[in-house]
């Protein structure tokens, strides 16, 4: 389960920091530092991703990855940096 969680903190991370880059540049991660707290005891799960700090090279999110029901329970906690790059 550990796989899934980190990939949904990376993809999160990706989608919120790239949703409003302009021209030929992306945001790529650089490091993260993933902290999983529990296990999920349901079958949804889903992550919030917020700017911590965006530069103009280089930024660093937040990402939780929580327990999609009532209790929205914190499953994984991420910090994402990451640095602008071209696109290809």
């Amino acid at each position: 389960m550990g796989g899934v969680l980190g990939t949904l903190a990376d993809f999160c991370f990706a989608v919120a920091s790239n949703s409003e880059c302009l021209d030929n540049l992306q945001w790529v991660s650089t490091e993260s530092n993933l902290h999983f707290l529990a296990q999920p005891k349901g079958n949804k799960i889903m992550a919030e991703a917020h700017a911590l700090r965006i530069g103009h090279s280089t930024c660093l999110f937040q990402v939780d990855v929580i327990e999609a029901d009532d209790s929205n329970r914190l499953l994984a906690h991420a910090v994402v940096a990451g640095v602008k790059v071209e696109r290809r």
